[in-house]
């Protein structure tokens, strides 16, 4: 009461919205009455700073191999994004040793990153570099990056809880184990996995030639051992597979899910009461999949082939792993699988691969004509299979 003047303050409220400096500007109104004359200083701005930009760090990939799979840090920030922002980092030890941020970061004092214009983050990959190194040398290696403000506090705050990163580096890779002082571009091959199938090739004398493929579950294929391989080893693959295949025949054969679709070569033509198959033949073919590595004597590291841009290597081959081929004519008993089939699915399915293992013996009894209605109740009961007659069968979905 009585002050020749009042004071207004403003007080800035502060939230997450990115929207620039503002202003808050106080008007003094004319009045209504003679109360008081407005002067020259009738109103006055205030501007309201956008805080600064809150920048951290987080690790998104936090491994690098020497095979070359790299890791991958992103500093992010919060705030006005209509500029970049130069973020100052500093490196372990590891840096340019044990490995690089290639393109990115080439400073020999103050190194920084810079976050582009109207992005909210930038990543930041982590290259570990191939050495010599026995894998117990090798354990302890990483990459760490912590932020700071070398650039001045003004133009960006750090969040304490996210200031530094890390990224392991794995330098145990495969073919550091395979190739010993490896020459440029010599190869070396990384079995992931082999898949083995079966191709089923049939022609009866009154219908069209019958060939299909059924691949092998991957749980029979447990008992198969392989080694991962360079490239001059690349070539015993297919052996190996060959020497499995005429090894586990039984265990192969065995799998009742892919044998119960065998007997769809047993549907003769309509309206044929016996059916002669004149040649059955059943070969175990195989393909490896997995990643192919080239030794790059410039970077002294192995790097990932990937021809054709395709990062896997994918290979089919014709190895015969167990020949059941019988190119002689034999007849075909339906009257004794329907026996087998009253006995369950297993027993049925036995009865087929029992056709297959001895068809030296080649059955003689007259085929039954109503092979639709034997093999019925077994096409229905296998839900995987849509359609075995060229029509939706009986049950099917």
């Amino acid at each position: 009461m009585n002050s020749p003047s009042l004071k207004a303050y403003i007080v800035a409220i502060e939230d997450e919205d990115v929207e620039g400096d503002e202003v808050a500007k106080l008007v003094i109104e004319a009045p209504t009455s003679e109360q008081y004359v407005v002067g020259t200083w009738g109103s006055g701005e205030v501007v309201i700073e956008d805080g600064q930009p809150t920048v951290s760090i987080e690790a998104l990939i936090d491994t690098a191999t020497e095979a070359g799979d790299d890791g991958l840090f992103r500093i992010s920030r919060t705030g006005d994004t209509s500029e970049a922002l130069e973020v100052s980092v500093n490196l372990n030890s590891g840096w340019k040793t044990d490995y690089e941020l290639p393109g990115v970061i080439d400073g020999v004092f103050a190194n920084y990153v810079v976050i582009p214009q109207n992005a909210e983050y930038v990543d930041v990959a982590v290259d570990a570099i191939l050495d010599d190194d026995s894998a117990e040398a090798e354990e302890g290696e990483y990459a760490e990056m912590t932020i700071d403000t070398y650039w001045g506090p003004e133009h960006y705050s750090i969040d304490q809880s996210a200031k530094s990163a890390r990224v392991e580096i794995d330098g145990d890779h495969a073919c550091n184990q395979l190739v010993s002082n490896p020459s440029d571009n010599e190869t070396c091959l990384i079995i992931d996995h082999v898949d083995v199938f079966i191709e089923l090739t049939v022609q009866a004398a009154t219908s069209q030639p019958f060939k299909t493929m059924y691949r092998v579950p991957n749980e029979v294929l447990e008992t198969l051992e392989m080694e991962n391989l360079t490239s001059e080893e690349e070539d015993d693959l297919w052996e190996n597979i060959k020497d499995w295949g005429a090894e586990n025949w039984d265990d192969v054969v065995d799998v009742p899910v892919e044998l119960s679709r065998f007997s769809e070569m047993l549907i003769p033509s309509a309206n044929v009461a016996d059916t002669q198959i004149d040649l059955v033949k059943m070969r175990f073919l195989s393909q490896a999949v997995g990643k192919r590595f080239k030794y790059d004597s410039n970077v002294h590291r192995w790097i990932q082939d990937t021809e054709d841009n395709a990062p896997a290597l994918y290979r089919s081959d014709t190895a015969l792993l167990a020949d059941a081929s019988h190119d002689y004519p034999f007849d075909v008993s339906l009257v004794d699988l329907k026996k087998h089939q009253q006995g369950g699915m297993f027993e049925y399915i036995t009865g087929i691969r029992t056709l297959f293992l001895d068809m030296h013996e080649a059955m003689k009894t007259p085929p039954r004509p109503d092979v639709k209605a034997i093999l019925q109740p077994i096409i229905s009961a296998d839900a995987n299979y849509v359609s075995w007659f060229g029509e939706e069968p009986e049950g099917g979905n």
